[in-house]
């Protein structure tokens, strides 16, 4: 990419940030028609000119909600389940355990 086509993609990046919902497409038909490129070349290449943002971390990231216990019991459940074809048998119901 020169220099000149990344300087007009950073102009149609930002006016397209500026634009409201439903006012994008315009601009892309017109910077389509000024850069001679098609639609999908021209939101391939803006979304490598473009800073991003970055998704979020969950509140509840690396919180575990189950017991080491109990994913014990699930797993090994899970694993005696297991035929040797490596198919599982049935449906599987566990219920708590009393403490």
């Amino acid at each position: 990419m020169s220099p000149a086509y990344i300087q007009a993609l950073c102009a149609l990046a930002k006016q397209a940030e500026a634009a409201g919902h439903g006012l994008k497409e315009p601009l892309y038909q017109q910077a389509c028609q000024d850069l001679g490129i098609s639609r999908a070349k021209l939101l391939t290449d803006l979304k490598k000119v473009k800073v991003g943002v970055k998704r979020k971390r969950r509140a509840d990231a690396g919180e575990v909600s189950m017991e080491r216990d109990e994913a014990l019991l699930l797993a090994t459940v899970l694993h005696e389940g297991k035929r040797k074809n490596n198919k599982n048998r049935g449906n599987m119901c566990l219920r708590r355990s009393q403490k």
